[in-house]
């Protein structure tokens, strides 16, 4: 959770002094919703010197109150922009107590009766304060009584706030997260989730794309699995628009535009309370991203994200695969509290609101519907393949055993079936049919032909094949089940085996093909954007009829892995699949930063150096304390990691990462067992050790390998796009030909 707002961190500006006549201060009046119901001759009198007119910039103190004061304080009337309230204690930064908003009120009795507490109030954005002293504000409460209604009622509205959000236990820390991130007053705010963010980056090259640079900007800070990018949020009172000097900023249909003329001065960008402008070079931006006049002048032009106001949806948000970037409009407080209260089912019930629908998650139906209906394919899929498989050897069996029943000893029984050589037609079934009418496959084998008699003789009494009165045949597929259940229709099992070019070989593989073209359609939906659906639920589709295409393709092959058709149709699919797995071991071996963009080596060493900032500051405050820090700097715990050279081969990088992975948690416990005695640490002040450990051990162990990781990335991405294109091609090609010269054969045939 951050401390602070980013506009706090910035040197506050000194207080705007401007003069304004009693015309403008009375227009002022009768736009503010509490003034507006006072009669004209007070107007007047406020304007002529009991009101004063204050502007603070954002970050900029409006009123500080001592504790222990005479409680004779101002009334504060806010005309626009935000306000916070802290409560101080001691020397140490202000705990959030309210927000104050447009048309709202401060009055310091309202917060704080006996004027115990220490009081701030900062400006969260650029507001403006008619400030009235508090003898002039009793005297108009007690003379205008509709006055006093409205003041009652709206001071009423803040202080339910902190009664509602401010004081209650479950919500306020969302509350205080939000006050100190100066989220009061805006108009939206884009938010991720990071618990549902893959780091696949198609947000920023969506926005790229579009744009010609990505506007998305990094994070401005994060609350348990919620982040907040550095983005524009509308503010009620931009403090851009009054920053720039040449007019190159404007509000277009309730959304701030910055003119492709910008001069590059970066006064918007110092002026905004959030960080969400970016200065970029005109030379990273590509021909035909913008429409600049041959006047126009500077080296650099300023940018933020417009919501796509001129498209019909926002491309970061339609790219997100998995909906973990959405954005909400709203101009209520409460609602961002609810959206970062969704985990908290008594936090929303407390907050008197429902859950805000934020994302469009796929029908929950027709998911669970693709899922039994992969598992029902894979399971039908492998139990007709694999039965059909083993359906020859079975019905050997059987005739084997007929054999040794009518008279035969085992060993030649099952050397005329079985061992019969691979010109021989007299195999298995063969074998019974045979015996009906020659006794050659007996003779051949040197059996007596008196015994080959008896043996014939015995064979053609039997009434029925001996397979069919054999369980494992009857039920060795799906099909068979049906035949010997009564479903007639259905052929008989007959010598139906697994083999190539035969009708169910066919069938899976013009199945499995058909399976893999549409799992294509995800980059599709990519390409066209939000016009095609929900970007979440055509990933799934992707990931299921990928997984689909596969398996049928798997038993389509026949387990006969060889020839061209295997090396250049399910070699590529296997490669392009294992690829696709690799890519996601790869994002998780490069550390990202908050915004989800891979870090580069000098953003992992200056993380790194942060870190190691943080857990001395930490260890110094421990029981061990200077001489603690003293030690861990005279053993060198906190050296920065030397930079491995790259490791050019694949799979070695593969390999030495896997293991380097078991090697840098032992080295990560290690480092804790050393600091935690060094530090003397114990309690919370050990599990704010472990946690910076353990992330300085996740970018120490990237910084050593991130130019072999690198290699692996690029290594990675040509060999998916290669074996996916190549696959495509092989397939393609193979099934048209296998419709021309055998799929359509025998689909006449029939």
């Amino acid at each position: 959770m951050a401390a602070s707002t980013p506009a706090e961190e910035k040197k506050p500006r000194k207080k705007k002094e401007r003069a304004i006549s009693e015309a403008e201060f009375v227009e002022l009046f009768l736009g503010t919703e509490l003034l507006r119901d006072l009669p004209e001759s007070a107007l007047n009198d406020l304007a002529r010197g009991k009101a004063e007119l204050r502007e603070v910039a954002p970050g900029e103190e409006l009123l500080r109150l001592a504790p222990a004061r005479d409680g004779k304080t101002p009334l504060l009337i806010l005309v626009s922009g935000s306000l916070r309230l802290n409560a101080l204690v001691g020397d140490g930064p202000g705990t959030p107590l309210n927000v104050v908003l447009a048309d709202e009120v401060f009055f310091d009795k309202a917060y704080d009766p006996e004027g115990a507490l220490g009081l701030q109030i900062v400006a969260l954005q650029p507001a403006k304060v008619v400030q009235i002293g508090y003898d002039d504000a009793n005297l108009l409460l007690k003379a205008h009584p509709n006055f006093k209604d409205h003041f009652t009622e709206i001071l009423q509205r803040c202080t339910d706030r902190k009664r509602d959000l401010f004081d209650d236990q479950e919500i306020r820390p969302i509350a205080e997260f939000l006050a100190k991130e100066g989220l009061a007053g805006i108009q939206r705010l884009k938010i991720k989730r990071l618990d549902k963010c893959i780091d696949c980056d198609a947000c920023f090259e969506a926005c790229a794309e579009r744009r010609g640079v990505s506007r998305l900007g990094d994070y401005q800070s994060k609350f348990d699995r919620i982040g907040l990018p550095y983005n524009c949020h509308s503010c009620s009172a931009p403090a851009c628009i009054a920053a720039c000097k040449f007019g190159h900023i404007s509000l277009v249909s309730g959304e701030l535009k910055i003119a492709d003329d910008c001069a590059g001065c970066t006064m918007c960008k110092k002026a905004c309370p959030y960080s969400a402008i970016n200065m970029i070079p005109l030379e990273s931006i590509p021909d035909g991203f913008l429409d600049r006049s041959p006047n126009a002048r500077g080296k650099q032009v300023a940018m933020k994200c417009d919501d796509c106001i001129d498209y019909q949806d926002q491309a970061c948000i339609s790219a997100c695969p998995t909906g973990s970037l959405f954005q909400v409009t709203s101009k209520s407080f409460q609602d961002y509290l609810a959206v970062f209260a969704l985990r908290s089912t008594r936090a929303i019930e407390k907050l008197g609101a429902s859950v805000i629908e934020v994302e469009k998650a796929p029908w929950i139906g027709w998911r669970f519907l693709f899922i039994g209906g992969l598992i029902l394919a894979t399971l039908l899929s492998a139990y007709e393949s694999i039965g059909r498989m083993y359906l020859q050897q079975t019905r050997a069996d059987t005739v084997v055993a007929a054999l040794i029943e009518a008279g035969l000893d085992e060993e030649k029984a099952d050397e005329i079936v079985n061992i019969a050589g691979p010109d021989s037609d007299y195999r298995g079934p063969d074998v019974y049919a045979a015996l009906h009418y020659t006794l050659k496959p007996l003779t051949d084998h040197d059996v007596d032909e008196d015994l080959a008699r008896k043996v014939q003789s015995a064979i053609k009494k039997r009434k029925t094949p001996p397979w069919e009165d054999n369980w494992r045949v009857k039920y060795f597929s799906l099909s068979a089940v049906l035949y010997h259940t009564g479903l007639r229709a259905i052929p008989p099992p007959g010598r139906q085996t697994m083999k190539p070019g035969n009708q169910l070989s066919l069938l899976l593989g013009y199945l499995g093909a058909l399976a893999m073209l549409l799992s294509q359609l995800y980059r599709v939906r990519r390409a066209m954007g939000a016009r095609m659906g929900n970007m979440r639920t055509w990933l799934e589709f992707h990931i299921y009829t990928g997984y689909l295409g596969a398996m049928l393709i798997f038993f389509h092959a026949t387990y006969e892995f060889r020839g061209m058709v295997f090396w250049l149709c399910f070699v590529p699919m296997v490669i392009a699949i294992l690829t696709g797995v690799l890519g996601r071991y790869v994002y998780f071996l490069i550390p990202r930063s908050e915004s989800g963009r891979a870090m580069d080596a000098t953003e992992i060493r200056d993380r790194i150096l942060q870190l190691n900032a943080q857990l001395e500051e930490l260890i110094k405050s421990c029981k061990g304390g200077a001489k603690g820090l003293e030690e861990v700097r005279k053993q060198a715990l906190l050296a920065p990691p030397v930079e491995e050279a790259a490791e050019k081969a694949w799979y070695k990088t593969l390999l030495l990462s896997f293991v380097a992975g078991f090697r840098q948690r032992a080295a990560a416990k290690k480092l804790l067992n050393q600091l935690t005695t060094l530090a003397k640490a114990d309690g919370k002040a050990k599990k704010e050790l472990a946690t910076l450990v353990g992330q300085r051990s996740t970018l120490e162990g990237a910084a050593r390998r991130i130019k072999s990781l690198e290699v692996l990335t690029g290594s990675w991405r040509i060999v998916h796009v290669v074996s996916s294109y190549l696959m495509f091609l092989a397939m393609l090609v193979h099934t048209v030909y296998a419709w021309i010269f055998l799929g359509s054969k025998a689909f006449f045939a029939r």
